[in-house]
């Protein structure tokens, strides 16, 4: 989505007229790349949940332009779909976050099929498609992230042997690991917070979004949401806080209205109906003070004061990521 040297002339140009123009522009580009993120990975999600739906019927098969492969068992997540190429990245990684394991994306042109693959830190991508490379029009990448163009008719082929390969490098114990970068109390969670969390950004390979362990929740309201999520309200003292978990169906038979848990999850803000609210986009729950969670000295001991990070900030400033 946009063109590349607008951004190189922003950094370039003298002229703050210039420089306005370009900003703007580049704004422009990146609404629209959240925008068509946001509506393709609804689909890759729906794509997802009716391909495992199907594979789990008696007839078996996949629903039509979509093949999915999900589940404790699977070694990684597979899905295609007719999505612009320079989105199909992005989903990937939000997919490998959603589901714990490596996932593949691929953008149908036609009678190819042009992939993008995320890992989840257990699977070397550039190894594994080299090892499927016979079927391959082209392939290239690394270990962390990698794409191929495949001929449309040997797409199922690769599925097959790429989530064998993907298999094996999946432990005994499937589960993905979290690393928690702050654990505080609930009542830390503000908007403060999140705008600190924003300034860390831009997240992606080598800087992950920040991960948040809040204790002490209450949980007041869950249901199953359809796309095989699950929502919660959370209260904390007199107020609440939304909280979404993707791809976690479970969390809505196994957490109860009334227990009282420790969640790890992403700050994020959200607008809806022209207010502005704040949201956890939950990766795991557990019981508050089971010690289901591995903590550190440091992150224990961000729990006994009150969260700034200020420093943090700073820290991340001046070790060359953008603030």
């Amino acid at each position: 989505v946009g063109e590349s040297p607008a951004a190189v002339s922003l950094l370039l140009t003298d002229d703050r007229a210039e420089a306005d123009r370009l900003a703007a522009e580049l704004e422009t580009a990146n609404r629209t790349r959240r925008d068509l993120t946001s509506q393709v990975m609804s689909e890759a999600r729906a794509a997802i949940e009716a391909g495992a739906a199907a594979a789990s019927s008696a007839q078996g098969g996949v629903a039509p332009g979509a093949v999915a492969s999900v589940g404790v068992s699977s070694g990684a997540t597979i899905v295609r779909g007719s999505w612009p190429v320079g989105i199909v990245g992005l989903v990937a990684s939000k997919l490998v976050d959603d589901h714990g394991r490596p996932a593949v994306v691929g953008a149908e042109l036609g009678d190819v099929i042009r992939a993008s693959c995320r890992s989840d830190g257990r699977l070397d991508l550039g190894a594994t498609l080299e090892a499927c490379s016979t079927l391959f029009l082209r392939h290239g990448g690394h270990a962390g992230a990698a794409g191929f163009e495949i001929a449309t008719e040997r797409w199922d082929e690769f599925v097959e042997v790429f989530g064998r390969l993907a298999e094996t490098a999946v432990p005994a114990d499937p589960r993905q690991l979290l690393d928690v970068d702050i654990a505080l109390r609930a009542l830390d969670v503000d908007y403060a917070l999140q705008r600190d969390l924003v300034r860390l950004a831009p997240s992606g390979i080598g800087n992950p979004e920040p991960l948040l362990l809040v204790r002490g929740l209450t949980v007041t309201r869950v249901r199953a949401a359809s796309g095989g999520h699950s929502q919660l309200t959370l209260r904390r003292n007199v107020d609440v806080l939304d909280g979404i978990a993707f791809g976690r169906p479970d969390l809505a038979e196994t957490v109860a209205e009334g227990d009282v848990v420790d969640v790890v999850a992403r700050l994020v803000s959200r607008s809806f109906g022209g207010y502005e609210s704040l949201q956890l986009e939950i990766r795991d729950v557990a019981g508050a003070g089971l010690q289901a969670f591995d903590t550190t000295e440091a992150t224990a001991a961000a729990v006994a004061a009150p969260v700034s990070l200020a420093a943090a900030v700073a820290t991340a400033s001046t070790a060359g990521v953008p603030s």
